[in-house]
């Protein structure tokens, strides 16, 4: 059987098509959680950059703390103080003007940046003075100007401010989305990918299960002997294939066990033969004789009695005969046999003995085999006779001899004649069983003992032209097993 099968790629396509939907449910994930983890990155940013922001409005706002405490107390106790701040107010702000780069906002902490020096610079180069001095009105001058740079640099930092953290809450409320939208499409996607499973199930169960399941009630009924099982499957996959097999091998187990059935059968005549026929063949003699003394002294209505039983006599003496032959072992010799030749002289005779006109009869082809030329003849004797009776005197007899394979040559006899019932076709090699009104109903049985010796087989059926075709198939080589009996015990 052929690995890539109809039913293997059934379960590849049903397979690859729920490993798709699995895949893009997990690939939908997997993009989710990318995407959220960049927004979360970019939270994180934004966080950090809104904590500088906050931090540098800090450090402005020490600053200037520093400054004011400078004016109020009217020394430079807080110089140092003030140093620090403005060192940190630097820090932080060339940290946000390279984090911001070009941008807008990173205009803007620039120009804070400057504004933040600018302040540092009056700080110290004309607010100090003015304190060391006493010039209290230049003090308040230049601390107005002070105080009007801080509220600049603070708006600024508000603003700043405020658009991080309308960032912040934007990629929030967008990973917030994400999240749900991914979430929505998990359920959608498993959702899916369970109504798929489940009718690839139905599917499954419909192409496989379902042929199992027809093929194990087969095998259960051909279990409890129903040799009339037939398995029938509509489809055209290794299951059907196999059923055709299983069909096939139940047929021929019941041909072997209908062969069995006869073989018993003729065994058990082959017994009865055995032990009655030579005791039967001693009283027939003493009557066949007494019955031919008789006729000798009788005339009259006497006479034609002494006829009569000298016939059933011997009749019944032909009976006994056939059934010696089927105990009797048969002797296969390694003789030639030209069937041609053998097939025209059986003919002749067969003619010549019957009580009619005999019909007419062809024989085509010509075939040698090795075996027992007297039992072979009465094989051909005895399907001749039945075809002839079968045609009669206006009907044909056709006898085919050709080489079936380079093994084997088939025989083959055909009539004209009314052609086989389907009675007589079932039983037509059982002993006694006969449609003749005086036939034995041995002499097909006879003859199928005599060919299985040979290692040959006889088949009968009916024309498609009508009448009746006789199939003997002998060996070429001799193939029968010697003094093979038939039936006998």
């Amino acid at each position: 059987m052929k690995f890539w099968n109809r039913t293997t790629r059934r379960m590849l396509f049903v397979f690859g098509l729920l490993f798709l939907v699995m895949s893009a449910a997990s690939f939908s994930a997997f993009k989710a959680l990318s995407d959220i983890h960049d927004v979360l990155n970019r939270v994180v940013l934004d966080n950090r950059e809104l904590r500088t922001t906050l931090a540098l409005a800090t450090a402005i706002r020490d600053q200037y703390a520093h400054e004011a405490h400078t004016i109020i107390l009217g020394n430079t106790t807080h110089l140092g103080y003030h140093e620090k701040a403005c060192a940190r107010v630097a820090e932080l702000s060339a940290r946000m003007s390279s984090q911001w780069g070009d941008t807008e906002e990173g205009g803007r902490i620039q120009a804070i940046e400057e504004v933040a020096r600018t302040q540092a610079r009056i700080f110290l180069d004309e607010v100090v003075p003015a304190v060391l001095v006493g010039d209290e009105a230049a003090v308040q001058a230049e601390h107005a100007k002070l105080l009007a740079m801080v509220d600049t640099i603070q708006q600024e930092l508000d603003a700043i401010a405020a658009t991080l953290g309308d960032r912040v809450r934007s990629a929030e409320q967008e990973a917030d989305r994400i999240a749900r939208s991914a979430l929505l499409w998990l359920f959608l996607s498993h959702g899916l990918a369970l109504a798929f499973a489940v009718g690839a199930a139905l599917y499954l169960r419909r192409s496989i299960a379902y042929p199992l399941a027809v093929l194990g009630r087969g095998a259960r009924r051909l279990a409890r002997g129903d040799l009339e099982t037939v398995i029938e499957l509509d489809t055209k996959d290794e299951f059907a294939a196999l059923a055709g097999q299983f069909n096939t091998m139940t047929r021929a187990l019941a041909r072997h066990q209908a062969q069995l059935v006869q073989q018993e059968k003729l065994a058990a005549v082959g017994r009865l033969a055995a032990g009655v026929a030579h005791e039967i063949n001693n009283p027939l003699g003493v009557i066949l004789g007494y019955a031919r003394l008789m006729k000798e002294r009788a005339d009259g209505q006497l006479l034609d009695d002494l006829v009569v039983i000298e016939e059933e006599a011997v009749r019944t003496q032909h009976i006994v005969e056939g059934l010696l032959d089927l105990a009797r072992p048969i002797a296969v010799s390694n003789d030639p046999v030209d069937l041609g030749s053998m097939c025209r002289e059986v003919g002749e005779r067969v003619a010549g003995s019957l009580p009619h006109p005999a019909p007419r009869l062809t024989v085509s082809g010509e075939g040698t085999v090795t075996g027992n030329e007297h039992a072979l003849r009465q094989v051909l004797g005895n399907l001749l006779k039945n075809a002839m009776e079968a045609a009669g005197p206006d009907g044909t007899v056709q006898v085919r001899i050709e080489q079936a394979t380079e093994e084997e040559v088939c025989l083959c006899v055909e009539d004209s004649g009314p052609g086989l019932s389907e009675e007589m076709a079932s039983r037509l090699f059982e002993p006694f069983f006969t449609t003749k009104a005086r036939g034995t109903g041995l002499g097909l049985a006879v003859s199928r003992v005599i060919l299985e010796a040979h290692g040959g087989r006889i088949e009968a059926a009916n024309r498609a032209e009508g009448g009746a075709r006789f199939m003997v198939t002998l060996p070429v080589g001799r193939n029968g097993k010697g003094r093979a009996g038939g039936v006998h015990p």
